[in-house]
């Protein structure tokens, strides 16, 4: 599936491209690809000329049909089990491109550890220190933040690497074996 360009940051163009320069057209898509599927979403998409950034479930739909655009789909989609979740118009897309669909109920945080690991330090680590003037300032934060977690964080978990840089590996090491 070719990547549409036009949802990619400049430094992201530029990636894919020293990619393409380094490992071919086809196999630097499919890498970077298989990259961008993993990375946190930078921000949610909106209309910047609103301020609408609840969570109703028109907003919902929006953001998941903006990222289902621009990513590729994910295996699974885990989720709450709030209404805008659960409705026809948010299933719907998942279902159409064969998404497993995983909802919490209460006390499942355990099913997404991933997700609520990251939701818990872009809170403590940014939303609750900065003074957020609305909605166009909070994502500002949240997609600084989110940059900072993919490739500047160094996770415990990773000794000490960040997800770019495990990502990154795994890929070359990839690249290697597929090469040899």
């Amino acid at each position: 599936m070719p990547i549409n360009e036009s949802a990619l940051t400049k430094g992201q163009i530029r990636k894919l491209n020293a990619l393409r320069k380094s490992i071919g057209d086809d196999l630097a898509e499919e890498a970077f690809g298989k990259w961008l599927a993993r990375q946190a979403p930078a921000a949610p998409p909106s209309d910047p000329t609103t301020s609408d950034n609840t969570l109703e479930a028109a907003f919902c739909v929006s953001a998941l049909e903006a990222a289902l655009t621009c990513y590729r789909a994910p295996r699974i989609s885990n989720t709450d089990q709030d209404s805008q979740f659960t409705s026809e118009a948010h299933l719907r897309p998942l279902l159409d491109r064969s998404v497993k669909i995983s909802m919490d109920g209460k006390g499942r945080w355990i099913d997404n550890r991933f997700v609520e690991r990251l939701w818990r330090s872009l809170k403590y680590e940014s939303v609750y220190l900065e003074e957020l003037t609305g909605g166009h300032h909070a994502r500002r934060v949240i997609a600084s933040r989110l940059d900072h977690y993919n490739h500047r964080r160094p996770h415990q978990t990773l000794a000490g690497r960040t997800l770019a840089e495990m990502y990154f590996a795994a890929r070359d090491a990839q690249t290697l074996e597929a090469v040899a």
